[in-house]
């Protein structure tokens, strides 16, 4: 949750406001949050990072306490540092640069309160981010399918994933089929169940 609805009071002291009014804004923060909570709490799939701990208290317990604690990790760098970017695990690495930016973004956009376009600018940070995360000077590179130093080997590049799931979408956007059409025959199954096993 943004800190501003946390605190119901404006992140920004530059701009008084009677009311907190959620906008599109929060919504991006909120994201923001969940990209951190994942970078600090995770070390690559299925592994939970044993410092977690260190972090935790930025996102949970008393909403007041925990409000304060987010609106001073966007609004200070040097806070930022100390609560989240210092504790993002090995496998999360490409992404410090990108909370950065997000939480700059998020900040420049609290203070003037112009929300026109962030949602915008937000998708360009985390398409720059894809790119980050492709030109990764870690050890071993996702994209690939190679090995990661904490042991866990991607089944498939992700690439090749990415590629299937868009498949996939295309598939679930597909029009229904009629009732009427849903005569299979074993040599349709078979050819669907050879579909899926490609994928």
């Amino acid at each position: 949750m943004s800190s501003e609805l946390l605190l119901n009071d404006p992140l920004s002291d530059s701009t008084p406001l009677a009311t907190i009014v959620h906008d599109v804004v929060h919504d991006l923060e909120s994201f923001f949050w969940v990209l951190c909570w994942l970078a600090t709490k995770f070390n690559g799939p299925d592994t939970e990072n044993p410092d977690f701990e260190k972090v935790e208290e930025q996102f949970y317990g008393v909403p007041r306490a925990v409000g304060f604690g987010k609106k001073q990790v966007i609004l200070v760098p040097d806070r930022r540092n100390v609560y989240i970017v210092n504790h993002v695990t090995e496998f999360f690495e490409p992404l410090k640069a990108t909370i950065n930016r997000l939480a700059e973004l998020l900040k420049e956009h609290y203070i003037t309160r112009n929300f026109e376009g962030l949602h915008e600018k937000f998708l360009e940070v985390l398409d720059n981010a894809e790119n980050d995360c492709r030109e990764s000077t870690l050890p071993y590179n996702v994209w690939s399918g190679e090995t990661s130093p904490a042991g866990y080997r991607f089944p498939k590049p992700l690439a090749e994933l990415q590629s299937q799931e868009w498949a996939r979408r295309h598939d679930d956007l597909l029009p229904p089929v009629a009732p009427s059409q849903c005569i299979i025959t074993d040599v349709q199954e078979g050819q669907r169940e050879a579909k899926r096993q490609r994928r």
